[in-house]
């Protein structure tokens, strides 16, 4: 075999897998199932902009913004959530020119890329090192025998002519009748166009949960400009890497199931996870260490804050909204809050910060 690392994915996990490798002196082969990176895409596109300027020194995000976003609406049946801040929190971004960038990056550092690649054999691998970054329905994963991700968001999502009343405003709609335990949400990208989308955690949800989000909530009968529907983990693989028959094999990014529960994001972690797998590619116990270290604290509270959102009633999930706001737990979270690092959010210099807001009144 000619390559040392063989990474199967074109997505944020694969090119940043693929750069992390190089920078190690590793010759690199990528196996993209498509005709060209980026397409289809399966992603809003909303990103922390402290997620992005953490990824900027491999991806220039500042080419790519469409919006800005500096505030979140969030809506129960009967209660509501309202956070502002005085900067942009989030930026929608061209999600496919992200991962062309990306790749880019990967091949102007010496990678090679192989197009109309699908690789689900054993006899299709070209190096000994395997990086699956194939998504959560991963051919590495069941190639190699990794356990099943047991939990999953189905999702939708398209871009519609529709004029939102705060251009800079996602607005996040919290109706256990309809999305179950997940969310619908709507994403302005500019005057006239907005990301609309839902996910729920049961498939027997979606017709129903598809007819009445953009019928009766959003009232709009427009029809999508382009539209995705996609699996996404909502829980991390009991294992992410292992040697095998002579290979040693990593998953990284949603074939690993490192994206956030909470919402369902993954850019920020399957980049970085995808970059740690690529350095680590020869040494799968330090990929361990490592990633886990780094991330898993966070992705575990993301995976708490779902558990949670799991087991309130809808009179429950208003109740709280209404009690943030009587605690004052917004202008924390406008604040102090992190939508990837959330660590930060509820640190101890967190908790100093919210009781100096409690003592303001």
């Amino acid at each position: 075999m000619v390559f040392d690392v063989h990474i199967i994915g074109g997505g944020p996990a694969g090119s940043f897998a693929g750069i992390g490798a190089i920078k190690q002196s590793a010759n690199v082969i990528l196996s993209e199932e498509h005709s060209k990176i980026g397409y289809p895409v399966h992603c809003s596109g909303l990103v922390s902009f402290s997620g992005l300027e953490e990824l900027k020194s491999i991806v220039d995000y500042k080419k790519i913004i469409k919006n800005s976003i500096n505030k979140a609406k969030v809506f129960g049946i009967k209660k509501n959530l309202f956070l502002e801040f005085d900067f942009p929190k989030a930026f929608v971004i061209d999600r496919a020119k992200f991962d062309i960038l990306a790749a880019q990056r990967f091949e102007s550092e010496g990678g090679k890329i192989d197009f109309n690649s699908k690789i689900s054999k054993l006899e299709q691998l070209k190096a000994k090192n395997i990086i699956g970054a194939d998504g959560p329905i991963s051919c590495v994963a069941r190639m190699f025998s990794f356990p099943n991700i047991e939990e999953y968001a189905f999702c939708y999502e398209g871009t519609y002519a529709f004029k939102s009343e705060e251009k800079n405003a996602v607005e996040i709609y919290l109706n256990k009748e309809v999305f179950g335990n997940f969310f619908g949400w709507v994403i302005p990208i500019n005057e006239d166009f907005a990301k609309i989308g839902f996910g729920v955690d049961s498939g027997h949800l979606y017709p129903r949960a598809k007819n009445f989000f953009l019928e009766k909530m959003l009232k709009t009968n427009s029809k999508a400009i382009s539209y995705f529907a996609a699996l996404i983990p909502l829980s991390l693989r009991k294992q992410t890497s292992k040697k095998i028959a002579n290979y040693s094999v990593i998953l990284a990014g949603d074939s690993a199931g490192q994206t956030k529960a909470s919402t369902g994001g993954g850019i920020y972690f399957s980049a970085s996870c995808g970059y740690i797998a690529g350095k680590n590619f020869d040494n799968i116990k330090n990929y361990e260490t490592e990633w886990r270290k780094n991330y898993l604290f966070d992705l575990k509270l993301h995976s708490l804050i779902h558990g949670s959102f799991k087991h309130l009633s809808q009179n429950n999930v208003d109740n709280v909204l209404e009690l943030l706001r009587f605690i004052k737990f917004d202008k924390f979270l406008i604040e102090n809050g992190e939508m990837d690092r959330i660590s930060k959010t509820f640190s101890l210099s967190g908790f100093a910060n919210y009781l100096n807001i409690l003592a303001r009144g």
